[in-house]
């Protein structure tokens, strides 16, 4: 019997070699998407998972093509304090990323967390489907941003929540723009 209080979606087994789910049908020429679930990249067209932050930089090294074709790539990083701190990795790598600001759930799941692309489909209205199940493309341009000043942005955005941990970059930062803006 399923567990109602088991909050786990799935297991996977330690000790076992991975792959990135759904890498061989990527079309490296158009915009293509890189995700941490392989539920999540079910929802949107010309998508790989690589199943959690720690596995990302490994399936880089394994697929040299995901880099050299930088600029197609966007990563939707789960909506999470791990992935907006895997963000900052991703733009320091010319990656283009997922900006989650503003998805928030519908009238009718107020309260809902949304962790990353399926919650986003069930629990909001700003992803709607195309007649083969997937996010209309359009959905996630929107909220696709550039590896170019990510970031600066990124620290911006973020800057609060997570200023102790970059503390010093924010520091950085503060002092080159002062030194540009008297004329350094």
């Amino acid at each position: 019997a399923i567990d109602k209080n088991n909050t786990l979606r799935y297991l996977n087994f330690s000790g076992v070699s991975r792959d990135m789910y759904n890498i061989d049908f990527i079309n490296f020429n158009k915009p293509f998407y890189l995700l941490e679930g392989t539920i999540d990249s079910l929802f949107i067209h010309n998508a790989a998972s690589f199943g959690g932050a720690q596995h990302l930089k490994p399936f880089l090294e394994k697929y040299p093509k995901i880099l050299e074709n930088k600029e197609n790539c966007t990563v939707i990083w789960d909506n999470d304090d791990t992935g907006i701190e895997e963000m900052f990795k991703t733009v320091k790598l010319g990656l283009n990323w997922f900006d989650w600001d503003g998805v928030v759930p519908n009238k009718n799941n107020i309260g809902k967390t949304i962790k990353d692309i399926n919650n986003a489909v069930l629990y909001t209205d700003l992803f709607p489907l195309d007649d083969k199940g997937f996010i209309k493309k359009e959905y996630i341009e929107y909220r696709s941003r550039s590896a170019d000043m990510g970031e600066y942005y990124l620290l911006m955005k973020y800057g609060n929540k997570i200023k102790e941990k970059y503390k010093d970059k924010c520091n950085k930062y503060k002092n080159n723009t002062k030194q540009n803006s008297i004329g350094v």
